[in-house]
Formats: C-alpha cells, sequence, structure tokens
C-alpha cells in the first residue's frame, strides 16, 4: 500500500522550509508542481497521490522516482528494486546542518547559544527528512561533544575558567586577568579548532556521500 499520508508530510515539510529540489517553494501546490516536473505527471496527478488512500504512482518507474527523489520508501517491499538512499531533500538538510554548525565555530561567544538552538531546530524539523540513524547520528555527536561549549564552558575549556586565568565579576562574567589575555585567547583558540576539525572530519566520515 502507497504511503499517502508520509507523501503529504513531506510536502508539508518542504513548504516549511520554502524550499524543494533547490527551489524556493510558498505553497504545497508549489511543491506538487515541482514534483511534477521530477517525476514526468500533471500537477493533478501528484496532488492526488497526497489524498488518503491514494495508490500513488501506477508504475514502477515513477514510483522509484518518487523514492529517490524524497529519499523514503512509499511501498514496502522485499528489498527487489533497492532505491537510493539519500535524496536531494536529505543532501540540503544536512548541508544547512553542517552550514550552521561552522558558523557556531566561528562566532562570538555571546551569539554560540542563539546558534545552537538554531541548529537543534533545523534538525527537528528534518526529522522526517533525514534517515532515522543518521538523524540519531548527527543530534548524538552534537549532544556529547558540543553542548557543553554552550552550556558548560568549565567542561569544554578545561583550565581556561580557573583562578589562574581570571576571576567572575559581580554579575558572574567571567574576566580575564590581563597580563593573561594572550595565554588564555591562545588556548582558547586551539580547543575551537579542535572541535571544529573535529566535527568535520565526523561528517566527512559518516556523511560524504551526501556531498
Amino acid at each position: 500500500m502507497f504511503e499517502s499520508k508520509l507523501f503529504s508530510e513531506l510536502c508539508d515539510e518542504a513548504k516549511k522550509e520554502e524550499v524543494f529540489n533547490g527551489k524556493p517553494v510558498h505553497s504545497k501546490e508549489e511543491v506538487y508542481q515541482e514534483v511534477a516536473v521530477l517525476c514526468n505527471m500533471s500537477p493533478e496527478t501528484v496532488r492526488k497521490w497526497a489524498c488518503e488512500g491514494s495508490k500513488g504512482p501506477r508504475d514502477k518507474q515513477t514510483l522509484e522516482r518518487l523514492e529517490e527523489i524524497f529519499g523514503k520508501e512509499f511501498v514496502k517491499r522485499t528489498g527487489k528494486y533497492p532505491i537510493k538512499k539519500y535524496s536531494e531533500l536529505t543532501k540540503q538538510a544536512i548541508l544547512s546542518i553542517y552550514s550552521t554548525m561552522c558558523d557556531f565555530f566561528s562566532c562570538e561567544d555571546e551569539e554560540r547559544e542563539e546558534i545552537w538552538w538554531k541548529v537543534m531546530g533545523d534538525i527537528e524539523k528534518s526529522r522526517l527528512i533525514i534517515p532515522s540513524e543518521e538523524y540519531e547520528k548527527i543530534k548524538k555527536y552534537l549532544q556529547d561533544n558540543l553542548k557543553d561549549m554552550v552550556f558548560d564552558e568549565e567542561k569544554a575549556f578545561p583550565g581556561l575558567y580557573s583562578e589562574e586565568f581570571g576571576v567572575c565579576d559581580e554579575e558572574g562574567n567571567f574576566v580575564v586577568h590581563y597580563e593573561k589575555t594572550n595565554e588564555f585567547l591562545s588556548k582558547y583558540i586551539k580547543i575551537v579548532n579542535d572541535k571544529e576539525e573535529s566535527f568535520k572530519a565526523f561528517m566527512i566520515k559518516n556523511f560524504s556521500e551526501y556531498f
């Protein structure tokens, strides 16, 4: 049976993201039109695939093309006709997360929490698009390795937020001793760069086929 509900949800997600297959879209109808072009079908036919009880594409070639576009399996089967694992939508979602994390490493301290929550929001919104195994892998890496840069700086930057390098003012902000500024910044930047390189290595190792 064709998963019409899943197809409809993915089209809704593309509408919310306002981009589909690299093109701007502002309504579900525009998503249907883009799918129609990619599948060489009419928009009206594609619209019907999203209706409850729809049997979806009538031929195997169109079904496989639809599954390739979204990176999802709309009809359960035994693997006789394997689908491409990663769709263009999936690639866009992964690249968006990667790009935002690059901003995370290069931003000022006061901007880092805002960017962190943007990344978490992007990941959650991509849950329908990114395969579940990859989704959990990315989320776990960020939580285990980079979350402390926002919420536990003493853990993320061991030894730096100590009396050796500075003191906390009345508002709780850490103030670096003037004579320790250069040493503090040097060590701080090295840790950030190391974390960034580790993140990029993780992405290349696990998701190079996306790029």
